[in-house]
């Protein structure tokens, strides 16, 4: 018999005030009914099942969705996604050393806020 477990998730989010943009960050039990869970503010989800995602709403906020444990891999990659985001909320093509700073910030933000709620050393 599978056991269902009772949803969890623990949210966060950061601003980048120089762009005028937020990142919500959504740590879950069950990525998928996180982003159920943010239908009405980003339309309806129905491609399924997804090991994390990085949704926005076309303007100057994102949300990162990732499961409790997510490694720095799965971090960088979502991350990745919410700086192209934010370089065309921009409408700039980016900088190298800008879009570097703005992934490497963004991952350093989500892996604080799993340490803080205990998910990672």
């Amino acid at each position: 018999m599978k056991i269902i477990e009772k949803y969890k998730e623990h949210k966060t989010k950061f601003d980048i005030p120089v762009f005028l943009y937020t990142v919500n960050v959504i740590l879950s039990n069950d990525v998928v009914e996180a982003r159920e869970r943010l239908n009405t503010i980003l339309g309806r989800w129905v491609n399924g099942h997804f090991e994390a995602m990085h949704s926005n709403t076309g303007g100057g906020t994102s949300y990162i969705i990732l499961p409790f444990d997510a490694d720095g891999r799965l971090i960088a990659h979502e991350a990745f996604h919410c700086v192209l985001a934010i370089l065309r909320f921009l409408h700039s093509d980016g900088e190298e050393e800008l879009d570097a700073y703005l992934l490497s910030y963004i991952v350093e933000k989500i892996e604080s806020f799993q340490k803080k709620k205990g998910f990672r050393k």
